[in-house]
């Protein structure tokens, strides 16, 4: 038994083959080996070597599957391509591959098929043949009992599916990875500072908590959907859609950008959330860049970060969230910058670009930190549908610009104890915008107050302090109601032209310009 020796040799039992471990020498096929369509075939030898040359081929076919628990040694092609099937065979490399010219194959053909490593202990995952050329994975399939497979320094392409199978399975990146099928991560998956690109053309999915360096997207025919909650350094969407899924948490360490691919979009669906420490661009000329549903959120968390880019449509944001070290900034890029649910400005400063603007469909409210602060600069504008609050503790909510209510019921409040200081105050509301007593004279204050439509109401206790001209004009019930002991001072003219000025109980207006 010194060795085992064959020509040619063909498996086709379904039942299964086992070439028994010879502890003498090895198990050797100097021609063609091929395991067709359905059979199975276990190689236990020490040393199973297969072709004498790249004219030899080892060919799995449909449905099949061999096994190399012991040393596997191919001088000649692997193929899944040999019977004209679905070519849907599997190889398992449960044994050590022999680290020699070769590797996997002297060629391989893989445009179907699953490669599974399977070894126990360290070993590389092969990227390339005869030491140089790559090649491309169809499935790819990490298995190992333990210990660590590695990556070939080199590229790797992985045309199907990437499994890294269970708690025990482990893989380390050491190049770049492309990936065109669905991604699993049942056991750890190190990303080596590495890229990992999916580059898909249908629909992709991205499953099981997994940590990336930088995150891309090229899918050119469909959308990368995130299953499992998700880390990365940075985040690319070079084309195609990156979905996050609902209830899926996405964190970026870094920056997102949108490239200028004309279909680039970043997606969230239901209660998804995205936690982001760098910039968010969009340089894409996509005219929806973002869909982003009003339950899910984004939450900016870093040190100086812009929301801006090349785009030039809004960025549809869901409860936009700021939990600063310093300030995020909104720039200026188009008619409405950005448009979002619900702000909330949680700690550090949300601030408006001179010219930039923000459509807020819900409320905006500063929370208790004393530095939280929503800024408005220059030219910058903003239309709010909710409420608009501050709590106690912040020491200067607001700079206010241009702010336009168009609500149905909106407050102007919360428990601060600090006058928020508008610039242009406008109402365009179909019900009515309340400013509340907050113990502090005057509540509000603005350059300008103009009542479109619908009702400006002080509540009782409550004052504004009115820089300028008060118009009450265009709809006939805009109207501008005082309650109680609310107080208003006015600098500039008072013009009512059409609507309603109503001063109930002993509300006091003063009139105290130079010439009104």
């Amino acid at each position: 038994n010194a060795e085992t020796d064959f020509q040619f040799l063909k498996v086709s039992n379904s039942a299964g083959v086992t070439f028994l471990a010879n502890s003498v020498a090895q198990f050797e096929v100097d021609d063609n080996l091929t395991i067709s369509a359905g059979g199975v075939a276990v190689f236990q030898d020490d040393t199973n070597h297969l072709g004498a040359g790249s004219s030899q081929t080892f060919g799995i076919g449909s449905g099949a599957t061999a096994t190399f628990s012991g040393t596997y040694d191919n001088d000649g092609v692997l193929s899944f391509d040999v019977d004209g099937g679905a070519d849907t065979g599997t190889l398992i490399l449960a044994g050590s591959i022999t680290n020699d010219t070769s590797e996997l194959g002297t060629s391989v053909v893989a445009a179907k098929g699953t490669i599974v490593y399977q070894m126990a202990g360290a070993a590389t995952v092969y990227t390339r043949v005869d030491g140089s050329a790559s090649f491309s994975y169809n499935n790819l399939t990490i298995d190992n009992p333990s210990g660590v497979l590695t990556q070939e320094a080199s590229a790797l392409d992985v045309n199907g599916a990437f499994l890294v199978n269970d708690a025990s399975a482990s893989f380390t990146a050491a190049a770049a990875i492309s990936i065109s099928g669905n991604f699993t991560n049942n056991g750890t998956f190190t990303h080596g500072s590495q890229t990992v690109t999916f580059d898909g053309a249908a629909d992709q999915t991205v499953s099981g908590a997994t940590t990336f360096s930088t995150l891309a997207i090229a899918n050119t025919g469909g959308k990368v959907t995130l299953g499992s909650n998700t880390t990365a350094t940075t985040a690319n969407v070079n084309d195609g859609k990156l979905s996050v899924a609902t209830g899926v948490a996405l964190d970026v360490n870094g920056t997102l950008t949108l490239q200028t691919a004309g279909d680039s979009t970043f997606e969230m669906l239901g209660t998804a959330t995205m936690t982001i420490s760098g910039n968010f661009t969009v340089d894409t000329t996509n005219a929806s860049p973002t869909s982003i549903a009003s339950g899910a959120t984004v939450t900016f968390d870093g040190s100086s970060q812009t929301i801006g880019g090349t785009n030039a449509n809004p960025f549809a944001f869901g409860i936009l969230t700021v939990a600063s070290t310093g300030t995020v900034t909104i720039n200026d890029r188009t008619g409405t910058d950005v448009s979002a649910a619900a702000v909330n400005v949680n700690d550090g400063k949300l601030s408006l670009a001179s010219g930039a603007s923000i459509d807020v469909n819900g409320t905006l409210t500063v929370q208790t930190n004393a530095d939280s602060v929503f800024e408005m600069l220059g030219t910058s504008s903003m239309t709010i549908s909710g409420d608009l609050t501050a709590a106690s503790g912040v020491t200067a909510p607001f700079t206010l610009t241009s702010v336009t209510f168009d609500g149905s019921s909106q407050t102007i409040g919360g428990t601060s104890a600090v006058s928020y200081a508008f610039g242009t105050l406008t109402v365009t509301s179909t019900g009515t915008v309340t400013v509340s007593d907050r113990g502090v004279s005057p509540d509000v204050s603005a350059s300008t107050l103009t009542i479109d439509d619908g009702t400006l109401s002080l509540a009782t206790g409550s004052a504004l302090d009115v820089n300028g001209n008060v118009t009450v004009q265009t709809a006939a019930d805009a109207e501008l109601e005082m309650l109680g002991t609310s107080t208003a001072s006015i600098s500039g003219n008072f013009t009512v032209s059409a609507g309603l000025f109503d001063a109930q109980g002993t509300s006091t207006i003063t009139l105290d310009g130079g010439a009104q």
